[in-house]
Formats: structure tokens, sequence, C-alpha cells
């Protein structure tokens, strides 16, 4: 869809351009459902169950995946027809409808305890979905893909209600689902002083914190990800190493916990650890016989060589972790063309790069947040253009006289026509563009983008980020000396400190 519409509009927009604009009863009879059931529809009363979605998206000549986009967006739409809803209605709705019944309309009489209250009550259905999952489970991945599509919808709420109420509570209910395994590794330890929980209790619980700690990585909140991994992580890794029937599932859950902090590694610039943790996330994904984890942490080995400056190292760990993946559709095999694509790009192989670019970009899912791997390849579709950006950029620096410079500012101008891009990936394109302006050669420009990247470096507390923008401002003294402009950004870098 060109737009994020629900599904009564787009069934009534359907029914207007099938046949001349046909009636209800028509679409009705080419649907085989009654009158009622299509009037019902488009007054967003009530939605197609799940498995009616394949078989409407045949006869709409729609993917399945915009279906489901458009019956969330309508049960959104839904539950905020009631004006200015009661407690008791909040508590009522709460436990029966999704999420976002169970929030209070944004108004200026709304106050911050109306949404903490709400997403109080979520946390707790999340934590009592925790505790009753399946003991004898030996797969966590239904969960966290569940716990990713709750946690995700508070994402796309976000977007509706841009209040800082809203904002903080969710944060704070993503910080407590991270904490849950360290809250009980602590209650445990302080009744017998050692852990004497059971896999069948530790697992689940880590299965959730791993999703909620992917989450709170598109914010700002890296120190809270490193203090929850270190704290379980090391239990998982023994699971993972020690033979029983959850072998596997653990040995899943470090692969993630090891890429987790290979992230934070590098924004320490801890290269050394960084390895550590790729490596070891190689280990555990062999382990857990996931070819999908095996290429996500082959891909994280490849991007690590890249940013060791040793981009012709990089190659082989992408290419093994297409060989993983076959020919199957995945969004990690978009993002592993990126890499390649900056790795050739950085070696001065410009077919090669270019090729990669163009596959990276073949197929990319309209619904990247509903891929598998969506978490832990990082890609959405802001990820992509920067990218071909970072790609662009790079090849502008082996071939200065060609227009690889412009075709990385365009590349990075078209993230702004799409959905905000996270903390973590709106930092990197400042430092992008600014890079590309300097390359371009523009001063005014150059600076500004500069001075917002050290600005949300200093936000995000990453010492890469920070290291990337004061290269730029390097450089770009020795190519504008004297420059007050430049000159103006110096303090900006000599009070800089990561927490």
């Amino acid at each position: 869809m060109e737009q994020e519409i629900s599904f009564s509009a787009l069934l009534r927009r359907f029914r207007k351009a099938y046949h001349y604009n046909c009636t209800q009863a028509e679409i009705a009879e080419k649907f085989g459902y009654s009158e009622e059931t299509i009037r019902s529809w488009e007054l967003g009363r009530r939605f197609p169950a799940h498995d009616e979605i394949p078989r409407l998206a045949r006869l709409m000549e729609l993917d399945s995946e915009e279906i489901k986009q458009a019956i969330q967006i309508g049960r959104f739409h839904k539950c905020f027809r009631k004006e200015n809803p009661s407690q008791n209605d909040l508590i009522k709705k709460a436990g029966t409808l999704p999420f976002s019944a169970s929030l209070p309309i944004a108004s200026p009489e709304r106050t911050t305890s109306d949404y903490a209250a709400a997403f109080g009550l979520k946390q707790v259905q999340l934590i009592t979905l925790i505790e009753r999952w399946n003991k004898q489970s030996t797969s966590y991945y239904d969960l966290q893909q569940m716990m990713h599509q709750e946690i995700y919808m508070f994402e796309k709420i976000k977007q509706l209600i841009n209040e800082e109420a809203y904002i903080l509570s969710r944060r704070q209910t993503l910080i407590a689902l991270a904490m849950l395994p360290v809250s009980s590794l602590l209650h445990s330890f302080q009744e017998t002083q050692k852990s004497t929980l059971t896999p069948e209790e530790l697992l689940p619980e880590c299965a959730a914190s791993l999703i909620a700690c992917w989450h709170l990585m598109s914010g700002s909140q890296l120190a809270t990800v490193e203090q929850a991994l270190s704290a379980y992580l090391p239990t998982l890794e023994k699971l993972a190493q020690s033979y029983s029937k959850y072998q596997k599932a653990a040995a899943s859950l470090a692969t993630q916990g090891c890429m987790l902090q290979a992230i934070l590694a590098l924004h320490r610039l801890d290269f050394s650890t960084r390895t550590n943790y790729c490596n070891h996330a190689i280990k555990y994904s062999l382990i857990a016989e996931d070819g999908l984890l095996q290429a996500a942490a082959l891909m994280y080995l490849g991007y690590n060589y890249g940013y060791i400056n040793q981009p012709a190292k990089a190659i082989y760990p992408f290419q093994r972790a297409l060989v993983c993946l076959g020919t199957t559709p995945s969004l990690l095999k978009n993002d592993v063309y990126m890499g390649m694509a900056d790795a050739y790009a950085r070696c001065g192989r410009v077919i090669d790069a270019q090729v990669s670019v163009g596959l990276a970009q073949d197929d990319f899912p309209a619904y990247p947040e509903h891929d598998p791997s969506f978490l832990f390849a990082d890609c959405g579709l802001s990820a992509l253009h920067i990218w071909q950006g970072r790609t662009f950029v790079d090849l502008s620096e082996h071939y200065p006289e060609r227009s690889y410079a412009q075709k990385a500012w365009e590349a990075l101008e078209q993230i702004h026509k799409i959905q905000p891009a996270s903390e973590r990936n709106r930092t990197e394109i400042l430092i992008c563009q600014a890079k590309a302006a300097f390359r371009l050669g523009d001063l005014e420009l150059c600076c500004i983008y500069l001075s917002e990247g050290v600005k949300a470096a200093s936000a995000l507390n990453s010492r890469r980020r920070y290291d990337e923008s004061l290269g730029i401002y390097q450089l770009a003294k020795m190519k504008w000396p004297k420059e007050q402009k430049i000159e103006g950004l110096q303090d900006m870098f000599v009070t800089f400190q990561v927490i």
C-alpha cells in the first residue's frame, strides 16, 4: 500500500474500483460472504478472521501482509472511537483487546499516570504469557515472535501518539521486560546463595528479554541492554554448552545475546571483544542447528571486518552467510548484500559493489518488520538507504571524479520520505550525510549535518559515532582551513564525553 489505511477503507476502495463502483451485495456474492458481513467490515465494526486473510488477499489481488496491516490499523481506529473512556473501561478492555484498546486517547487532559496504568496492565499480560509458556517446550521461536509483534505495536502506536508520557511509559515497560530474568536470578540467589532456577523457568524469560533488548537497541538504552545481558548471558552460554533437551534452545538464545553484545562492543570501539562475540555467536548458531541464526552470525563477523578496515576479509563471511540462506527469500539476505556492497566499494571493485547494491534492493519486503529475521537483521528500509549511501560515499573516495558523492546524497535523502528511523539509525544517517556533503564540497550542509550528528552521538553514548564525526571534522578542517563555520564546531568535540 502507498500509505497505511484501515481494512474498511481498503475494502471500500477495492469495491469502488471493481466493476465500476459495484454494490456491497455484488462484492458479497464475489467473496462468498453475506451482505451484512461486507457492510460491517466496511463500517469497521467487525474484521475478517485470521484464517480468512489468505483467501481475501487472493480475491483482492493483494499481499496477505497488506491485509494484516490494514486490519491492525482498523482495530486501532475502532479502539479510539469512544471518547474519554473511564479507568474502569480501560481495565475491562485491557484483558480482552489488543494493547491499543487499553490506551487513553491522546488529549490535553491525559496524564502520565493514564499511560503508566495502560502499560502496567499490558506488562502484567506479557509477564503472565511468559510464565504460562509451555514448560515442556524446547523452542522459544513462537514466544519471541509473539513478543515482537506485541512490542512492535507499541512503536506503531507511538507514531500516532507522540506524547512524552507515552514514550516514557513504553520505555519503562521495555526495560522491565529486559530485566525480567535478571530479577529472577537475583531473587533465586538471595534465597539460596546460588541460582536454583530451572531451564524451564529461565529460558522463556531470557527469550522475552532478548526481544525487549533488540527493541531497546533502536533507542538510546545501550547501557540498560548491556546490564541485562551481562547478568544472564553467562548462564545461557553454560546451558548452550551442556548436553540436554534444552541445549539447542539455549544455544539459539545465546547466539542472539552474543550478537547484541557485539553491537554494544562496537559502540565502545572495542573491536577485540566484538570479534570474540561474533565468533561465539557462530559457535552457538551451529549448536542450535539454525541456518538463519548462523547466517546472521556470519554476517555480523563480515561487518566486523569492515569496521576494523579489513573489507577484503569481510567478503568471505558474507558469502558463507548467503550459502546458509540458500534460495529462500529473507530480509537477512538483503542485509548481507548491503554489507557486501560496502566491502566491495571500499576495495574499489565498482561493478561488484553496484551489483550487490542491486541485489540488496531486489525483493525487499513491503513489511520487513514481519520477517523472522527483522530484529537481528536490523534492516528496515532506512537501513537499506543508509548502506546504499555508504557504498557510494566509499566509491567516491576511490573515484572522486565520478558522480558517486551525488548518488550517495540522493540515496540518503530518500530516507526522509519514509517512516522515521530509530535513534541509532538516525545518528548514522546524519553522519553519512555530513560525509556525503563533504565529498560534494558543500561546506554549509557538511557543518549542519556534522553538528546534528555529534549531538545525536552524544545522546546515544556511542564512541563509534563520535569518532566517525571527529574524522569528518578533521577532514573538513584540512579542506576549509580558517572557515568560521568549521571552527565553530570545535567546542562540540572538546566537550563530548561518552558516559
